[in-house]
């Protein structure tokens, strides 16, 4: 739509004509002839209509979104969703235990890891961290997994050609050597990790593994615990990979607490098992419990002599409490 008109051009006109007048008074009609001139010019710039926006909404059905990030570029469209992982994908490039493969010159045995191209990650449109790519780069002439080459997150696909051939000659080596460094551990980690949460969910193949998936994260554990991270990130897999196998009646016997004398995500299911079912708590889980409680500082009597302790607490808390399982030890402290 154009403009509307007022008053102002109009008298911006008259002064200007009264210039003019001014000018031919004086015989300089050059000057006066440009004045004119550019009044005219300046009107009809002014008059002329505005240019009319698009009628294509910006957002409209048929429009095209593009976004761009570091070495990425994604093309979006509403009727085009984001990739989705399927179990096919899972499934066609994960090596199970015992199958084999080469990568780089790297011979890699014992499975349980990606391999190939075109896994999605989590986040929709880049490559899952853990996918070994056989297509990208390795530098052999720097392969030493003892040395930090990762980022902080790390990724195969976005790690450099060396930190890729040290990550396979730490699998090509059994991927147990404790001098590693841990980057490598969790890049393995993630792919045991996305075979257990994510593939299972669509993959018959990917849930009969599971016991394994189990035994090789626990392994992992024996190697690299010191690792507070690794420990923390892994045992909270176990614990939740193992949650549906915890018998309903586990307040009957209390599961042992961690290596590192903590209670673990079994401890609590049962713990929420007995609270739910408003059953007692027996002496024997009122003491698992109170050693597995970070809060918990143990006298130097106590911790002396643990097993007289323990058959004192337990006595003392059934005798109070009314709890049931009271177990007498065999072989009490003599030495306290």
């Amino acid at each position: 739509m154009a403009r509307k008109s007022s008053g102002l051009p109009i008298v911006a006109v008259g002064v200007l004509i009264a210039l003019a007048a001014a000018v031919e008074a004086i015989k300089n009609y050059w000057p006066a002839l440009l004045v004119v001139g550019g009044a005219g010019l300046a009107f009809w710039l002014f008059k002329k209509p505005a240019a009319q926006p698009s009628t294509t909404p910006q957002d409209s059905p048929d429009s095209v979104r593009v976004s761009v990030r570091p070495n990425h570029v994604m093309v979006d469209t509403p009727s085009r969703s984001a990739p989705t992982t399927t179990a096919q994908d899972g499934d066609k490039l994960w090596l199970p235990e015992g199958k084999s493969t080469s990568v780089a010159g790297y011979f890699l045995e014992g499975g349980l890891i990606y391999v190939g191209k075109g896994l999605v990650g989590g986040n929709g449109w880049q490559q899952d961290a853990a996918l070994i790519d056989p297509s990208l780069p390795v530098s052999k002439q720097i392969d030493d997994y003892s040395v930090r080459n990762l980022n902080y997150w790390p990724s195969y696909a976005e790690a450099t050609p060396e930190a890729r051939a040290a990550y396979l000659k730490w699998l090509a080596k059994g991927r147990s050597d404790p001098h590693v460094d841990m980057g490598y551990v969790f890049l393995y980690f993630y792919g045991l990790e996305r075979r257990a949460l994510v593939d299972v969910l669509r993959s018959d193949a990917a849930k009969e593994e599971i016991p394994t998936l189990i035994r090789e994260v626990e392994r992992l554990l024996t190697i690299y615990s010191d690792n507070g991270s690794f420990r923390h990130y892994a045992n909270s897999l176990v614990d939740f990979l193992k949650a549906d196998r915890v018998q309903a009646s586990c307040w009957e016997s209390p599961p042992s607490l961690s290596r590192q004398g903590e209670l673990t995500f079994s401890h609590r299911y049962c713990l929420g098992q007995i609270s739910n079912s408003r059953k007692v708590l027996s002496g024997e889980w009122a003491y698992v419990w109170l050693l597995g409680d970070p809060t918990t500082r143990l006298k130097t009597a106590a911790q002396r002599c643990p097993d007289e302790f323990k058959r004192a607490f337990i006595g003392q808390y059934t005798r109070e409490f009314k709890a049931s399982h009271y177990t007498q030890l065999q072989h009490p402290c003599v030495t306290c």
